[in-house]
């Protein structure tokens, strides 16, 4: 957490305990993120990450298909020549 962050929470707090009591201050810090807000993901972030995952295992699962048929042939071939021998 940067520096002014940090100082910016133990203001917010300050003026909480001011505003309703330290303990509800505490609980309500307790709420916010350990973090930055910008370092929180939101739906649109995980649904644009899942959306390009998708392509990808897609690509990937082609691409497998293909070596797989591949191989396939070239042992099909590779046998019927051990069988012509």
């Amino acid at each position: 957490m940067a520096v002014d962050e940090q100082r910016l929470r133990q203001s917010l707090h300050a003026r909480l305990a001011e505003a309703v009591g330290a303990d509800e201050a505490a609980l309500l810090m307790e709420y916010l993120p350990p973090v930055g807000w910008a370092d929180i993901a939101r739906q649109s972030d995980l649904d644009a990450h899942r959306a390009v995952l998708s392509s990808e295992i897609l690509s990937l699962k082609s691409e497998m298909t293909n070596e797989f048929a591949s191989v396939r042939s070239e042992m099909t071939s590779g046998l019927a020549s051990v069988r012509s021998e």
